[in-house]
């Protein structure tokens, strides 16, 4: 899902608080905008079109929308026979103990989301929900849906 499909990035002019116009790329068909600010260099200012408060807005609504959607496709899969049975044969596997503290395992993690909704055994671990934080604080991405919410703009 995306806003357009091929963002349509222009020069759009801001104003600072303190009152200093500064330049940014908007796309002036969903609204979707970069966060680099580029330095005046052009000559006629009064030529380029302010930013889009209105775009923006519509832009997050709809990613905050998109968000939503995966959010609920997350839950439907968690909720569902196919990942119930699944968990059930992790925590069999594990017997119960997290893979890296040995306590009781609740919380069965994917070692990666490449299969995700056919994931094997061998791409999850039984993880105590101590160890389960750790691992996503620790993460660069918090994995799938983060990633794909992140990336939204290149969907």
């Amino acid at each position: 899902m995306r806003n357009c499909n091929d963002h349509k990035m222009e020069f759009v002019k801001r104003v600072k608080s303190n009152g200093q116009p500064l330049l940014n790329k908007q796309c002036l068909n969903c609204g979707y905008h970069g966060s680099t600010a580029y330095k005046l260099t052009m000559a006629d200012f009064t030529k380029i079109p302010f930013f889009s408060e209105e775009l923006k807005n519509k832009y997050f609504i709809t990613k905050m929308k998109y968000k939503e959607q995966l959010l609920k496709e997350q839950r439907d899969y968690y909720n569902s026979e196919q990942w119930q049975k699944l968990r059930k044969e992790v925590i069999k596997e594990a017997n119960n103990e997290c893979f890296f503290c040995k306590n009781v395992g609740t919380d069965v993690h994917h070692t990666s989301y490449d299969n995700w909704k056919n994931e094997s055994i061998d791409e999850l671990i039984l993880l105590c929900r101590d160890c389960h934080i750790k691992v996503h604080e620790d993460m660069p991405k918090l994995g799938f849906f983060k990633e794909r919410y992140d990336n939204y703009e290149n969907d």
